[in-house]
């Protein structure tokens, strides 16, 4: 994994609950939970958080949580 992958969901979606098995699907080095939008993420980083704002997420990869589950549905 190299760009920073951000997932996007409410609070208690499932996003941290998760976060091992995402780490390993996506194949990413660490998980940035309850990312703030603003704290620089480096290559490999998967940053889970609930802010929806584009302009702070626009130069990331970012999927929802939905999204990221049925991946995680389809690797099994």
């Amino acid at each position: 994994m190299g760009k920073p992958l951000i997932i996007v969901g409410p609070q208690a979606s499932g996003k941290t609950r998760n976060s091992t098995a995402f780490l390993r699907a996506f194949g990413a080095k660490r998980v940035v939970d309850d990312w703030d939008g603003k704290s620089p993420l480096r290559d490999g980083d998967l940053a889970l958080t609930n802010i929806e704002n584009s302009s702070l997420l626009i130069r990331y990869q970012v999927i929802s949580i939905s999204e990221a589950l049925q991946r995680l549905r389809a690797a099994e």
